[in-house]
């Protein structure tokens, strides 16, 4: 890639896989069809011994009559390579309610920033200590609902500048109740797993719901 980069002066991030159907393209109108293989070789050889990622050693080049880059003077400027973004690190406990019809708790996020309008369990943010060693009493003030003092599992999810670290605990009703009534909102639901064909969940949430062993929705991810 960086051989063609400079060749054609391609401006495409490198970094990117959709850069990959350009490079392709470029490669197509220069491959050898005789022999694919020794061409594809040379081409690699080049890259280590003479097209050098900061040295290039253009004159002793067999194709320096034809690199665009070599004749502007800019082979440096090739290949473009965008820098990795660092994913920062947020952690949550996700709290898993059931009640005794079988439906969990979910909330609707708000209308702006991530997720939006979607429909997740409880999250609370914690830090990085607390995450690592998290009591669940200390997130959990519903006297309705008993919680397993172990995460049902963990799930991560990486977001182009985020990563989630999210652990589910699940908390299960105590009594016979009336919540479904009293939080049955535009933005709080109880729902069971036949409506879920209707909601649209992110795939963090989609990830949580594989942990419990009533519900997967691994197909539907969106």
């Amino acid at each position: 890639m960086r051989v063609v980069s400079r060749l054609f002066e391609i401006e495409a991030d490198i970094a990117k896989a959709s850069s990959r159907k350009v490079f392709d393209e470029y490669m197509r109108t220069i491959i050898s069809h005789k022999a694919p293989g020794n061409f594809n070789q040379a081409m690699m050889d080049l890259g280590s011994s003479i097209c050098t990622p900061t040295s290039p050693k253009c004159s002793d080049c067999p194709i320096q009559t034809y690199c665009l880059a070599n004749k502007n003077g800019n082979m440096l400027n090739f290949p473009v390579k965008s820098k990795k973004i660092k994913q920062k690190p947020l952690y949550f406990v996700a709290l898993a309610m059931k009640n005794k019809q079988g439906q969990y708790y979910l909330e609707k996020r708000g209308s702006k920033g991530l997720l939006a309008n979607m429909w997740t369990f409880p999250l609370i943010e914690v830090t990085k200590e607390q995450y690592q060693n998290i009591e669940i009493t200390q997130f959990t003030t519903n006297k309705n609902y008993v919680f397993a003092t172990q995460p049902k599992g963990e799930i991560t999810h990486i977001f182009s500048h985020l990563k989630w670290h999210v652990k589910v605990f699940v908390g299960f009703e105590k009594d016979e109740l009336t919540v479904n009534e009293e939080i049955d909102t535009f933005d709080k639901k109880w729902l069971g797993v036949a409506e879920h064909e209707t909601t649209v969940f992110p795939k963090p949430q989609l990830k949580m719901f594989d942990l419990l062993d009533d519900i997967s929705l691994t197909k539907k991810r969106v």
